[in-house]
């Protein structure tokens, strides 16, 4: 039984041998899509079901931080999510990194990337200067 990305390139193949030139033709290698359903879901504050990767839970509420706050251990090359859901509007900001995401009254919004670089990273919310966490890649 064919998975969904081997059935797709199978698919793709099938489209460009029919493309009726009459000639020789170079194929090229057709990417597999990644879709939302082939990526592995994660619970918030909780490691996913992938090994390599991390989930990170913060909330602010009346210019208190509850949740993952301090320092939180992060392995070298761990693809992280930080998901922070606030009372005010702010932009949340990972430090060395310089990701920067805006954060509305009450709804989450999450930042993803690969923990690639070692040391102590602030997370904090831009304008209000209020330490979220900080992380410890190594």
């Amino acid at each position: 039984m064919l998975t969904r990305p081997l059935a797709l390139v199978a698919l793709a193949g099938a489209l460009t041998a029919c493309g009726g030139s009459s000639g020789p033709t170079a194929s090229s290698p057709v990417p597999s899509p990644v879709l939302a359903s082939d990526r592995p879901t994660t619970v918030a504050s909780a490691v996913a079901s992938d090994a390599a990767q991390q989930t990170i839970a913060l909330t602010v509420s009346g210019g208190k931080v509850t949740g993952q706050t301090g320092r939180v251990e992060v392995a070298l090359g761990t693809r992280l999510r930080i998901t922070v859901t606030s009372d005010v509007a702010d932009e949340v900001h990972v430090h060395v990194y310089d990701l920067k995401q805006d954060v509305s009254p009450g709804a989450p919004t999450s930042l993803e990337f690969i923990a690639d670089k070692p040391g102590q990273i602030a997370v904090e919310l831009e304008k209000a200067k209020l330490t979220l966490t900080r992380l410890l890649v190594s």
